[in-house]
C-alpha cells in the first residue's frame, strides 16, 4: 500500500474529525443559547435571531442541540450506538413536528412541551412550533446522522438536502420571499 496516500487519508482525516468536533460545538453553543436564554429565560431577542420573524422554536434548537452533539460524538470517534441514538432523536423531533403540521393536530404536544410560546406570536401557526421547512430538513439531517456509519453516499445526500432547506429558508427570510422561507405557507 502507498504509504504517503495513506498518510494523506490520516490526515484527511484527523481534519474531518476536527471540523466536525468545531462546527458540531458551534451549533451546540448556539443552540443552547436559543434554548435557554431565549426560551427559558424569555429573552424574546435571542430567540428570534431576525427582528421582525419568527423565533427560532424550543424544540427546534433542542435538535439543533442534538445534532450538533452529533456531530461532536463523530469528531471524537464515539460509538454508532451514541451517534444514531442522537440522530434518531432529531429524526423524531424533526417527524413528529411533520406529522402535526400534515393532519393539523396538536395531538404529540410537543411544540411547548419545552418552553411556552411568547405572548406577542402571531397566531397564525399552532403555539410553539417550528416551520415545515425546519421540521422537513430535520427529519433529513436525523436520517443522514442515523444511517452515517452505514450508508456514506445515502447519509451526504440527505444532510445536503436539509441544508439546502436550510439555506432557501434563510434566504427566502432575508430577501422577505414567503415561498421560500415556508414551503407550506
Amino acid at each position: 500500500m502507498d504509504t504517503s496516500g495513506s498518510e494523506r487519508r490520516t490526515r484527511r482525516t484527523a481534519r474531518l474529525r476536527a471540523t466536525s468536533q468545531v462546527v458540531g460545538w458551534l451549533v451546540v453553543a448556539s443552540a443552547a443559547t436559543i434554548l435557554v436564554v431565549g426560551w427559558w429565560l424569555r429573552v424574546e431577542l435571542v430567540a428570534g435571531l431576525l427582528p421582525r420573524e419568527p423565533t427560532t422554536k424550543a424544540n427546534l434548537a433542542l435538535a439543533l442541540l442534538l445534532a450538533g452533539s452529533a456531530s461532536i460524538a463523530l469528531g471524537r470517534g464515539q460509538s454508532r450506538w451514541v451517534v444514531g441514538t442522537l440522530g434518531a432523536l432529531v429524526l423524531v423531533i424533526g417527524v413528529a413536528t411533520l406529522f402535526e403540521h400534515i393532519t393539523g393536530s396538536t395531538a404529540t404536544g410537543f411544540d411547548e412541551l419545552l418552553a411556552a410560546e411568547f405572548p406577542d406570536a402571531p397566531a397564525d401557526e399552532p403555539a410553539g412550533r417550528m416551520s415545515f421547512n425546519s421540521a422537513l430538513a430535520l427529519g433529513f439531517l436525523g436520517t443522514g446522522i442515523l444511517i452515517h456509519g452505514r450508508h456514506v453516499i445515502a447519509s451526504r445526500t440527505v444532510t445536503v438536502v436539509a441544508g439546502v432547506i436550510g439555506y432557501l429558508t434563510f434566504v427566502g427570510y432575508v430577501l422577505d420571499v414567503p415561498r421560500l422561507s415556508g414551503l407550506m405557507g
